[in-house]
């Protein structure tokens, strides 16, 4: 009977060892058939070592230099509302948008980093739209499926996002995800072979050679504009640890912003978009919320920075909406005359 529960035991502690080790074998598959830039160090080393990931896109740099705006807007869909020709009317200037959809803070820190301070140029507002506690959320549409969005965003090296990044991931969950990846370079593996799996249906639908029609129709079909209305928002509601803003600041990038702005002689001004209930009224606010707002606006104006908050003002309610928080195209000249009125009242 001893025999027997060591031989179970034996088995099971072989199973475990083999299972575990098996992964270990795909470091081997990368040196016989692994894309070449496999080993290139990642920007953000506390989640990764290293992984294929996309180069960055130096274009808006020099549009930048090229129009030297008054005004630079930055922001995910949400910004999109703003009409830039209308506004470069109203403010006797060029206004250039830097707009990414499904992106968050850490984009738009890189954004205004890598983008507006390094090309150099001066204008007078940058506004980055955001919604509700966005700003101090920093894991919100960061890593995972959206870390291509900031490699296009990224220099080779990110030391003070990454910095934030560590702060934020110093849970053992984080950490043990962290080892995984070391060990068996999950991250790595996925960039690899990703691509193949989600190129396979389309090559047994069409043939290799109508791939990469079929893909870019797809992608036509199903891009943002054709998805619209959404019979919700792409945000959920806003949770009473989220809305903590002392807790969450200094493990953000707002912080990096503000210093980045002053450094440079630069001008923030943070807009935080209306967001509905679902009955098409304004969305009701937590306590917590509300406090967090008042200490948002405390600190940013305290730094330099300004605040315009959309939630409560009946002319942008009054506008035609796609969906709970996104504006419809109808609506975008409207809204921006009001976004411009705003800007005129702000103090100089």
């Amino acid at each position: 009977m001893v025999t027997s529960t060591r031989s179970v035991v034996a088995s099971f502690v072989i199973l475990v060892v083999a299972a575990a080790a098996t992964p270990l074998l795909w470091r081997a598959a990368f040196s016989l058939r692994g894309p070449q830039a496999v080993g290139t160090p990642s920007y953000l080393p506390s989640v990764e070592e290293s992984r294929v990931r996309l180069p960055f896109e130096p274009g808006p740099i020099l549009d930048l230099q090229y129009w030297n705006p008054k005004i630079v807007v930055i922001g995910d869909s949400m910004a999109g509302r703003v009409d830039p020709q209308r506004l470069g009317e109203l403010v006797e200037g060029a206004v250039v948008p830097v707009l990414r959809a499904a992106t968050g803070s850490g984009y738009w820190y890189l954004v205004f980093k890598n983008y507006v301070v390094a090309s150099g140029v001066t204008p007078d507002r940058t506004l980055i739209f955001f919604r509700d506690t966005n700003l101090t959320d920093l894991m919100f549409r960061l890593l995972e499926e959206h870390r291509e969005e900031l490699d296009t965003v990224a220099a080779a090296e990110e030391p003070e996002l990454d910095a934030r990044l560590a702060a934020r991931l110093s849970g053992p969950w984080y950490r043990f995800h962290a080892a995984l990846d070391r060990a068996y370079a999950m991250e790595r593996t996925r960039s690899w072979l990703e691509p193949a799996f989600l190129a396979w249906p389309a090559r047994v639908i069409v043939g290799k050679r109508g791939t990469a029609r079929l893909q870019r129709t797809a992608n036509e079909r199903f891009n943002l504009e054709h998805l619209r209305p959404m019979p919700l928002s792409d945000m959920s509601v806003v949770s009473d640890n989220d809305a903590d803003f002392h807790a969450n600041v200094e493990m953000s990038v707002l912080p990096l912003l503000m210093s980045l702005a002053r450094e440079h002689g630069l001008k923030l001004c943070f807009v935080r978009v209306q967001r509905r209930a679902a009955d098409g009224g304004l969305r009701p606010e937590s306590p917590a919320l509300v406090r967090y707002m008042r200490d948002l606006r405390a600190y940013i104006e305290r730094e330099g920075g300004e605040l315009i908050d959309d939630q409560h003002d009946a002319d942008v309610a009054a506008l035609p909406y796609d969906d709970l928080d996104h504006v419809a195209r109808e609506g975008w000249v409207r809204y921006t005359d009001i976004l411009a009125r705003k800007l005129k009242a702000l103090p100089r």
